[in-house]
């Protein structure tokens, strides 16, 4: 299954990783509002681990203080595809190739 998780609670055992450490959306589309929600409330809230100024510039961002110019859905969707990430009906994103299980 393909996800994608908060580098920062990575090394912390599952049960102890934050509320929205780790997402699984089931298709490429899902993927960029997987990151956003990642963005807007993970690192901004209740991620522990994360730079207190890598913190700042997300609840930036969050505040409209400062806008991000790349990064919409369609590049989410595309960079998942460049890198071999397929959509399966029944098990959500997957790598095509088994060398990235």
């Amino acid at each position: 299954q393909v996800g994608i998780r908060c580098k920062f609670c990575a090394p912390l055992p599952p049960r102890r990783r934050p509320k929205g450490a780790v997402y699984y959306p089931a298709t490429l589309r899902a993927l960029y509002q997987a990151a956003q929600n990642m963005a807007a409330s993970h690192f901004t809230v209740s991620c522990e681990r994360i730079n207190p100024e890598l913190k700042a510039q997300f609840k930036a961002f969050q505040d409209g203080k400062s806008r991000a110019g790349h990064g919409g859905k369609k590049y989410w969707s595309d960079a998942a595809k460049a890198v071999g990430v397929v959509e399966t009906e029944d098990e959500g994103l997957r790598f095509k190739d088994s060398e990235h299980s």
